[in-house]
């Protein structure tokens, strides 16, 4: 009820109610603040359409930029202004209807730089209200794309542990990353890439066609060439004569062999360089891998048991051991008898024992010959493809990493290589093993042995791989030694110039810690337990070779 004085209230006091009277005061703040939210939602539009069209500008600039740095990379030919015209078109296409003006566009021909800046603007909305009609803005984008000339070695496993299933993936992982690392390159721009294949198991072999007599030591110049060849005394029309077998005239002694191309390891520390062969060093000659004959023995069988250690020109009765037997030359024959290998044995064999195969002189001259370096990619492909294993033959990394990396070299014996330091210049090794370093190659000390059968260091007893072992070594110690010499060549090879990527294939640890420590770092190591992994990690390290030719610097 409201009586007669309320509603005669002054004006005062009137003005007194109204403020503090609450009822309706949201709605009215409601209505004060529509205009302003309404200009921040707008303004809000204004700056997203202005971002996104700022993006699309730069995402247009940066596209352009390295497609005309690799145009200009990959043709000499074409001047600065060709490279516009290209390079305008090209920015049309990524832009479509969008209106941009272009405020510089740069070419350096000599360098390969390409640098753009652009302006653009967009109809603004709400900030209209402040006599703004468009909202402008710049983007600035460069690419540099030098003339970089890769150089990759790829040394793969052949070894009998891979079985069919893993070769498949190895070779089709092996051309994917080929395929990845030349992404972009046209015809004339092919030479920026070459590619070497070395496939690698107890050696690293070589094909004898391209192979220069100069680098060879067939005649016994080095200090290695005559171990355990002895002297021949032979009769003759005249009465007797001596002589003392060259790898030359042992290999043209055995009618039915011939070099396969594989060479014994340099004595060291040659072995673990890139040292260019030379007469005036001796020792730097690679010297042909011959596989000695080994000892005669009934009801058992020696490893390489290839020729009648009475055969040739011997007289008397059969040595004794092992390691007689070994140097006793004579079975060999002399300068008018020949011989001819023998691939069963010589005594009825016993006990189901398995004849090794391939036995002979190149014994373990097993794998496909190196591919040397070179633009013919097809080619390449075409050899990983003809990749095999199943041969009988133990796993030496140590030669796997020093021919990739000698492949790569600018000296002989593989002189396809660019010279070392050049700033154009990347030379990289791709590794791939599944397995530790394995004996002198894979055959353990046994009854009649010599600590192992003869490898590319010669036999352990040898002492040419390490003086701390003997004829009695274990396989262990053998692979210990092996694998210190393995880092020694890396550690080399890396302080060359040489980037090194390693993947462990589902290897054991001893073969994975070499291969993380070869690596040129942490990112370079690739462990891969499956087909699938192994394929992604040559992927990944082809995207990262392809990326080195092409970058954005702003």
């Amino acid at each position: 009820m409201t009586t007669r004085s309320e509603t005669r209230r002054g004006p005062a006091a009137a003005l007194l109610g109204f403020a503090q009277d609450r009822r309706g005061v949201g709605v009215l703040m409601l209505v004060l603040f529509l205009p302003v939210l309404f200009g921040f939602l707008t303004l809000g539009a204004d700056v997203a359409g202005a971002y996104t069209f700022r993006n699309q500008m730069q995402t247009a600039a940066d596209a352009t930029v390295l497609a005309v740095a690799k145009r200009s990379a990959l043709d000499d030919t074409l001047d600065g202004d060709a490279l516009r015209a290209y390079g305008a078109a090209y920015l049309a296409v990524q832009m479509g209807n969008a209106s941009y003006t272009v405020e510089r566009f740069s070419v350096d021909t000599a360098n390969v730089v390409v640098g753009l800046d652009l302006t653009g603007s967009v109809p603004a909305s709400f900030a209209r209200l402040f006599g703004k009609e468009r909202i402008a803005f710049a983007v600035a984008s460069e690419a540099r794309y030098p003339r970089l000339y890769l150089e990759v070695a790829l040394a793969l496993d052949n070894t009998p542990s891979i079985d069919a299933t893993e070769l498949a993936g190895i070779k089709s992982a092996a051309k994917g990353l080929i395929d990845e690392t030349a992404a972009g390159l046209n015809d004339r721009g092919s030479d920026f890439l070459r590619v070497a294949l070395v496939p690698f198991a107890g050696g690293v072999r070589h094909d004898p066609a391209n192979w220069n007599d100069g680098w060879l030591d067939w005649d016994g110049a080095s200090s290695t060439h005559f171990n355990h060849v002895g002297t021949v005394t032979y009769s003759t029309s005249g009465g007797t004569a001596t002589w003392r077998p060259t790898r030359r005239q042992l290999f043209a002694q055995i009618t039915n062999e011939s070099w396969a191309g594989c060479v014994e390891n340099r004595p060291y520390p040659l072995d673990v360089n890139d040292v260019s062969p030379s007469n005036a060093q001796s020792d730097s000659l690679y010297v042909p891998y011959f596989a000695f004959d080994e000892y005669d023995v009934s009801g058992s069988q020696m490893f390489n048991d290839y020729l009648d250690d009475r055969g040739g020109v011997c007289t008397g009765g059969r040595p004794s051991n092992a390691i007689d037997s070994i140097d006793h030359t004579c079975k060999y024959g002399s300068p008018s008898i020949k011989v001819a290998s023998d691939r069963s044995s010589i005594y009825t064999v016993s006990g189901g024992v398995v004849l090794q195969p391939k036995r002979g002189p190149n014994l373990y001259c097993t794998s496909l010959p190196l591919v040397p370096l070179t633009a013919d990619l097809a080619t390449v492909k075409s050899r990983v493809d003809a990749m095999y294993t199943g041969n009988w033959a133990g796993t030496d990394l140590m030669s796997g990493f020093v021919w990739a990396w000698r492949a790569l070299s600018p000296g002989p014996p593989y002189i396809e290589g660019r010279a070392y330091g050049r700033d154009d210049v990347r030379k990289i090794v791709v590794f791939m093993s599944d397995g530790d370093n394995n004996g002198l190659p894979g055959i353990l000390p046994h009854t009649y042995g010599v600590g192992a059968s003869y490898g590319m260091w010669g036999y352990a007893g040898d002492k040419r791989l390490s003086t701390s072992l003997n004829d009695t070594s274990s396989q262990t110690a053998i692979n210990q030694v092996m694998d210190v010499r393995t880092r020694e060549a890396c550690t080399n090879m890396k302080a060359a110039g040489v980037t090194v990527y390693t993947v462990n294939f589902g290897g054991g640890s001893d073969g994975r810690a070499v291969l993380q420590d070869c690596a040129s770092s942490a990112k370079h190591f690739f462990d891969a337990s499956s087909i699938e992994e192994l394929k992604s990690a040559f992927e990944t390290i082809g995207r990262e070779l392809s990326s080195l030719r092409l970058r954005l610097t702003q």
